[in-house]
C-alpha cells in the first residue's frame, strides 16, 4: 500500500485595504490510495473533497462538535464520527450498510 502524503495550504483574502486580512482557509491535501483529498477548515467544519483529474468532487462535511474535539461526518456515501489522533492523523469511523460493519479510514499527516 502506497504512503499517504499530507500537505497544507493556507490561503488569506483581504477584499479590502486595511491591514487585516478578510477570510483566511486552511486546506490540508493527502494522498490516500492514489487519489488526492482535500480537508478545507471554515470555521467549525471540515469541508472534505478528492480529485478525479483536474475535477474537486465534494464528498461530505465534518462539523466539530463542542466537546472533545470530534467531527460529525455527514456524506451521501457515509455517515459517521471523526477525530485528530495526537500525530495529526484525521480518523473516520463509519457504518456501511453494504458490509453491515464499521469502516476506519487514516488520513496520515506524515509531518516533512
Amino acid at each position: 500500500m502506497p504512503a499517504p502524503i499530507a500537505v497544507t495550504k493556507i490561503f488569506m483574502i483581504d477584499n479590502d485595504k486595511d491591514p487585516f486580512y478578510d477570510k483566511v482557509i486552511k486546506v490540508k491535501y493527502y494522498n490516500m490510495d492514489n487519489k488526492k483529498y482535500a480537508f478545507k477548515a471554515e470555521g467549525n467544519s471540515l469541508n472534505i473533497s478528492y480529485f478525479q483529474g483536474d475535477t474537486e468532487v465534494q464528498i461530505g462535511k465534518a462539523v466539530r462538535l463542542n466537546y472533545n474535539n470530534y467531527y460529525v461526518i455527514s456524506s451521501k456515501e457515509m455517515n459517521g464520527v471523526g477525530y485528530f489522533t495526537k500525530d495529526n492523523d484525521f480518523v473516520m469511523e463509519y457504518y456501511d450498510p453494504k458490509t453491515d460493519d464499521t469502516k476506519v479510514l487514516i488520513f496520515e499527516d506524515l509531518n516533512f
